[in-house]
């Protein structure tokens, strides 16, 4: 209705202040789900079935794409883009970074034929035996492998995933695990931070959050020492 928000207030911002000084203040953040059990949770997967299959690609993608799950389920065909050779680039419509949709983002995903899970390969597979060519790249399949037309929901997402660390005797992750994990692995084998931010979209800033306590015991101070 035009009326100024409250919460901008100095009151308001002082108060806030306040309840996070002394009240012990620690903002959640997702385990980082890093390679070894990244791993281990793709390992369990059955490739024999469809199911199986988009479920690899799907984990995959979360994972080297450091998705949001909003963000996994929201893909299309139409926003894939093949480089022969490299890869692929999955083009980003309106997401929390890029709410009015104005900026192109594109996220990199890499073509490495060798490595089981890799990403650009599963995807290929799973586009050659779903027969998908246009809408929801990730979609439900019922009984008898009968693939849907819609794409998969965030519960659904929840729910694969929740199968598959159960299979794997994995706890404490969630989907956001995945972006935690790839981001403080790659940033743990050298990554610098730009090629992180070309595929979490993060500011500096925002990016230093994600990189997960890990970090502090590689090469910490001490090692320098002793």
């Amino acid at each position: 209705m035009g009326f100024k928000s409250f919460s901008d207030s100095m009151q308001v911002k002082a108060v806030l202040f306040s309840i996070k000084r002394h009240d012990n203040y620690q903002p959640k953040q997702a385990k980082p789900l890093l390679k070894a059990e990244f791993e281990q949770l793709l390992s369990v997967i059955d490739t024999q079935s469809l199911a199986g299959i988009r479920d690899l690609a799907l984990l995959s993608w979360l994972w080297f794409g450091a998705f949001r799950k909003s963000e996994i389920v929201a893909a299309k065909v139409e926003d894939l883009e093949s480089v022969a050779g490299k890869g692929m680039l999955l083009n980003l419509g309106r997401n929390k970074v890029n709410q009015t949709g104005e900026k192109r983002l594109q996220v990199p995903m890499i073509l490495q034929p060798v490595y089981p899970y890799c990403p650009s390969t599963l995807m290929q597979l799973w586009l050659e035996r779903s027969k998908i060519k246009k809408g929801p790249v990730f979609r439900a399949i019922k009984k008898g492998e009968q693939l849907q037309s819609k794409a998969l929901s965030s519960s659904a997402v929840d729910h694969i995933l929740n199968k598959y660390l159960d299979l794997a005797n994995l706890t404490g992750y969630t989907p956001h695990s995945f972006r935690a994990g790839f981001l403080t692995e790659a940033k743990l084998a050298g990554a610098p931070d730009e090629k992180l931010r070309q595929v979490s979209q993060h500011s500096s800033a925002a990016l230093e959050r994600y990189i997960r306590p890990v970090e502090l015991l590689d090469h910490p101070a001490a090692a320098y020492i002793i």
